[in-house]
């Protein structure tokens, strides 16, 4: 008796023991740490982007006071060649019988000013009419930067699927005997069911809402500069003029939320992205011709505003490393009801109302 109690706790302490192991083995094996479970996926395009930039003020903080629009710039057919590096990581993360991982992305944006025209006009009437002095200059020079960050969660709402199978279904056979005493057997070949190999699908669709922050900051540079209208007692005299080297800082803070859709095959990948932005705009200028601006900011600009970007992109697979991409976007952004804010030699700092500023930009990008 005491034998058989012995050997009937030994056997059982050592099936616990290697139930315990198997388990400790299951959990090692299965087991991952957070961020190593996903794909991740790094990005390095680069191309060109066309900009568009305006902004204007008035004459006074309530913009009531004549002229409603005293000064105003424009920088058009900014062209900037761009270099952009993006890093996306893609964690599984089903939630009960929803199928989808966390997508995590960050971008960094670097960028030259290769060429563009800037237009600094005033005027003494409202609504841009009695116009005293144009200059035209050169804005092929400045500089580009930026940075975003993305959270969102990737709903995979089709999975590429495996090969399926449907089995034959089985002849039924029938035995009779003939006059001559032979027996003939024959087989039912209705329903003429046959085995079908069902393809597997290799597209997979996404749909991801997500939420962001980015910062945007570009430097429009003015030289070369042209007087081509001097009128109403302004002095300065008609033709080209020495010294201009004026630059303008303006900077973009933007909290959004988005929406991308995703098509993924075996080597091709679409993407279709929307965001909508709230702008915190602010802006550093330093205007090296006026003797009675300091230089270190000359004046100051802040907005609130509001924008949007829509992104279309298509990746090749090469194999299951690299890809060829292509990236379009698509840019607009709007600041109003702001301050200006100078800082005169004196020590006086007037102001005056912000009336508008805008921001328009197409980009091309290859990686």
């Amino acid at each position: 008796m005491r034998v058989s109690c012995f050997l009937l706790i030994t056997s059982l302490t050592l099936l616990g023991m290697t139930e315990h192991a198997a388990a400790q083995q299951h959990t090692k094996r299965n087991f991952k740490p957070f961020l190593t479970r996903g794909t991740t996926t790094l990005t390095v395009n680069a191309g060109i982007r066309r900009n568009n930039f305006d902004w204007n003020i008035a004459a006074d903080d309530s913009g009531t006071a004549t002229p409603n629009v005293l000064s105003e710039l424009t920088w058009t057919d900014i062209s900037i060649l761009e270099f952009k590096p993006k890093i996306r990581h893609i964690e599984p993360a089903d939630i009960y019988f929803i199928k989808g991982g966390i997508q995590m992305e960050a971008e960094l944006i670097g960028g030259l000013t290769i060429s563009g025209d800037n237009q600094d006009s005033d005027w003494l009437g409202n609504n841009r009419t009695l116009e005293f002095s144009r200059s035209n200059n050169d804005a092929s020079d400045g500089y580009a930067l930026g940075a975003s960050v993305s959270i969102g969660y990737q709903f995979h709402l089709q999975d590429p699927t495996s090969p399926t199978y449907t089995r034959p279904l089985p002849q039924k056979s029938y035995v009779r005997a003939l006059p001559s005493g032979r027996i003939l057997t024959s087989y039912d070949r209705t329903p003429r069911r046959i085995s079908q190999r069902k393809s597997p699908s290799t597209t997979a669709i996404n749909i991801t809402p997500l939420i962001g922050y980015g910062w945007d900051q570009q430097t429009y540079k003015m030289t070369n500069a042209n007087q081509t209208i001097s009128d109403f007692g302004f002095t300065n005299p008609l033709g080209p003029f020495d010294g201009l080297d004026s630059e303008y800082t303006a900077q973009w803070q933007e909290p959004f939320i988005g929406l991308e859709a995703e098509i993924k095959g075996e080597k091709n990948q679409f993407n279709l992205r929307g965001q909508y932005h709230d702008l915190d705009y602010s802006a550093e200028a330093v205007w090296n011709l006026r003797d009675n601006f300091q230089q270190d900011p000359s004046y100051t600009h802040e907005a609130d505003g509001t924008g949007y970007l829509l992104n279309a992109a298509y990746a090749y697979a090469l194999d299951s490393r690299y890809a060829v991409t292509l990236d379009a976007s698509y840019q607009k952004r709007t600041a109003e009801d702001g301050l200006d804010k100078v800082f005169l030699t004196n020590g006086q700092t007037p102001t005056t109302r912000l009336n508008e500023v805008n921001d328009e930009s197409q980009a091309l990008h290859l990686g």
